[in-house]
């Protein structure tokens, strides 16, 4: 190992090892990672904007696919269920008009509609640029046949040219009335290949299907996009034939779509898979010719696109990223493309720049250093002397450094310390003169306080055995009182009963069985105070015995509402039990438990009112996953609730929502804290929930035992 004899050597030598290396090596290894970088953020970039305008494409696309409008309209089904003549005029006539309004709305993305009778056939021909003049100029027509014609057998035929126009004589109730159609000569209508090549198409095509059909190049050099569909009668169901309508061009590549493309030669195009032919180019010469024709390389990826993001494939102009995204409608693929080359040269341009600032920072900072590192080395120096002349005792000495740093306080420091042992010293010398003083004088105040201690001990161990006599004899008293008032409380219950039976046997005063309902009632509330007195007594003196054994809570919640069936029944509540945990096994006191539920159940009865309803539910716990699992039991009434500033001294005794209403419910104010006690004694929590006016539930939690290994053990 290499050991540097100075700071100074030692601070160069962590400048450069910690300071300049690192910062130049960064610097080079970004100035060569540039291209990778360079090559992920145009490949995240061209990935995005393929991803985008597929998305844009696949809406129009699909809104286009759902599109029924044309196919199920009244004019369009009159004019193919028209099979020739007049009345075939006269609904053309009709559709042409109809078609002229609704291109007006949907013209933006139809070009034209061509209607194919069912045997294959084209019958008409609509472009949306037809104008309405057309529609004038038949009604004129009609004008001036109506006054010029004559009536030639049940049909005539009138004019000549690009309107035809029907004369024929229809009986009406004795009269006979003349009726004159005019229609568009037919001769005039065109019909593509492109049509024709839909149109069989669409003869294969049953009800509901829809196709994407993508003509030849047109004389510009664009494709043609149409969408087939047949056309099924609204009122019976049969074919009629077949709709095809022209997508335009400029609806589904919008006119600024090239502009999207990444940089000066990145590229946009739009290829059928099918044909292996661009349908939309950015390079607008490229539209309808073959990937193989212009763009071998790109034709590869198209057929076999690369699991990747993106792909590297050859180019004029070199190496481009290249993104593939196939639509689902129809089989075709956005190509996104674009030249890495045109931003790399700028990021190594950066790169460079960047090193050449970090190489002169780093040659600033080493000449900033090492002047700086002679003026601290000659300062550790002197400060070092110094400190070695006060270890070998000169304590007078005073060490001058004025460096206005840590250096100098650091001497400043040697400084204060010398004085302050000086001081010591002395302090030092005196104190053990005042400690020997101080010793004697501490002895006599030991003895005397811990004889102080002694007497209170003695205190304390007296009222200790007076409060555990008191708590014998309150439970003894408790006890006495509730032995003795038991058996009076029974012949008062009993007599009540007995005078009541025959009170209503005699038909007596309304008044007497009235009271003694009352005396009946009352002695049932006070024995239960008492009964609830003697338990809660029982387990805070600890003398309550537990039969502690592994019970299905289950059967402890079924239990307490039969328990309590007749008072459910009494006042026709409706119990909602929630069973999420069926199986759920507790370790504990079964009758105590089954008495919490109990006690919770009668309160939610007690608060709800005659017709009502109590939802008793009973599912897994979500302790953390550190925690043992515990089971939830909670049971909600919709009475009047508990208030939020009665909700932490609910389970006190004694502690009443409304004492005056839970009197006349019958509440003695002790049966929540027996739960408390009780749910506390078995490891759990017990809770309150409420929002005054709409009800309250009570909950409480307990950890569930642990669960059976196939072979019989318990899990930890």
């Amino acid at each position: 190992m290499i050991r540097l004899p100075s700071i100074r050597s030692k601070l160069l030598a962590l400048f450069l090892v910690a300071g300049a290396i690192p910062i130049v090596a960064v610097s080079l290894i970004a100035y060569f990672n540039s291209i990778e970088a360079v090559e992920d953020m145009v490949g995240n970039r061209t990935q995005r904007i393929a991803f985008s305008i597929r998305g844009e494409l696949g809406k129009k696309l699909s809104r286009r696919l759902d599109d029924r409008i044309f196919e199920v309209n009244r004019p369009v089904q009159d004019f193919l269920l028209e099979a020739h003549g007049i009345r075939r005029a006269m609904a053309q006539a009709a559709l042409r008009k109809y078609l002229s309004d609704l291109f007006e709305r949907y013209g933006e993305a139809y070009d034209e509609l061509v209607l194919v009778a069912d045997d294959g056939m084209p019958l008409l021909k609509y472009h949306h640029q037809e104008s309405g003049a057309v529609l004038e100029e038949l009604g004129n027509r009609v004008a001036d046949l109506v006054g010029a014609a004559s009536v030639g057998g049940d049909a005539a035929r009138i004019g000549e040219g690009p309107f035809t126009g029907f004369e024929f004589v229809q009986p009406s109730e004795g009269e006979e009335r003349r009726v004159i159609v005019l229609r568009a000569n037919p001769a005039e209508e065109s019909f593509t290949p492109g049509d024709l090549q839909a149109a069989a198409r669409g003869s294969g095509l049953a009800r509901g299907e829809v196709q994407l059909v993508t003509d030849i190049p047109l004389a510009d050099g664009t494709s043609a996009f149409r969408v087939v569909r047949p056309v099924f009668s609204n009122d019976d169901g049969r074919r009629l034939g077949t709709l095809v309508l022209r997508l335009r061009q400029d609806y589904l590549f919008r006119g600024d779509l090239a502009t999207e493309a990444f940089g000066e030669y990145g590229e946009i195009a739009v290829v059928d898979r099918d044909r292996g032919s661009f349908i939309f180019h950015s390079r607008a010469e490229r539209d309808g010719f073959g990937l193989g024709e212009v763009d071998p390389p790109l034709g590869e990826i198209v057929a076999a696109p690369s699991g990747r993001g993106w792909s590297k494939i050859g180019g004029e102009r070199g190496t481009r990223l290249a993104v593939v995204s196939a639509l689902d409608a129809v089989p075709w693929s956005v190509v996104a493309t674009a030249l890495p080359r045109e931003f790399q040269d700028e990021a190594q341009r950066a790169g460079m720049l960047n090193l050449l600032v970090a190489s002169a920072a780093v040659l600033l900072a080493g000449v900033v250093l090492l002047v700086s590192s002679g003026q601290i080395s000659r300062s550790i120096q002197t400060v070092t002397e110094g400190a070695r002349e006060i270890a070998a005792g000169n304590l007078d000495l005073a060490i001058d450094v004025r460096t206005h740093d840590e250096i100098q306080i650091l001497g400043e420091t040697f400084n204060r310390m010398t004085a302050s042992l000086n001081e010591n010293i002395a302090l030092r010398e005196r104190a053990a003169r005042d400690l020997a003083s101080l010793n004697r004088t501490l002895e006599d105040r030991v003895r005397e306080r811990t004889h102080e201690l002694q007497s209170l001990n003695e205190v304390l161990n007296q009222a200790n055995r007076e409060l555990k006599e008191l708590d014998r004899l309150k439970t003894h008293f408790l006890a006495t009182v509730s032995h003795e008032l038991k058996t009076p409380l029974t012949s008062i219950k009993a007599f009540a009963e007995i005078l009541m039976d025959e009170v209503t046997e005699v038909d007596g005063p309304v008044e007497m069985v009235r009271f003694l309902g009352i005396i009946n009632s009352e002695t049932e509330r006070l024995g239960r105070l008492i009964k609830n007195l003697l338990s809660l007594s029982q387990i805070e003196s600890g003398r309550m015995v537990w039969n502690r054994s592994e019970f299905d809570l289950s059967f402890a919640l079924e239990a307490a509402l039969d328990g309590l069936l007749p008072v459910i029944q009494d006042k026709r509540i409706a119990v909602r039990r929630t069973m999420a945990c069926p199986e759920a096994r507790v370790n504990g006191d079964a009758d105590r438990i089954q008495e919490v539920i109990s006690n919770l159940i009668d309160n939610a009865i007690k608060f709800s009112e005659p017709g009502g309803e109590i939802h008793v539910d009973c599912r897994p716990e979500d302790a953390g996953p550190e925690a043992p699992p515990r089971v939830r039991i909670a049971v909600r009434d919709f009475g009047c609730g508990v208030p939020a500033a009665q909700s932490d001294i609910i389970f006190d005794k004694f502690s009443q929502v409304d004492p005056s209403d839970t009197r006349q419910k019958g509440g003695t104010g002790l049966g929540l804290a027996i739960c408390k006690e009780i749910v506390e004694h078995h490891e759990g929590t017990i809770w309150v929930e409420s929002t005054p006016g709409e009800g309250a539930t009570f909950a409480f939690s307990l950890p569930l035992a642990p669960a059976l290994t196939p072979d019989g053990g318990r899990l930890a």
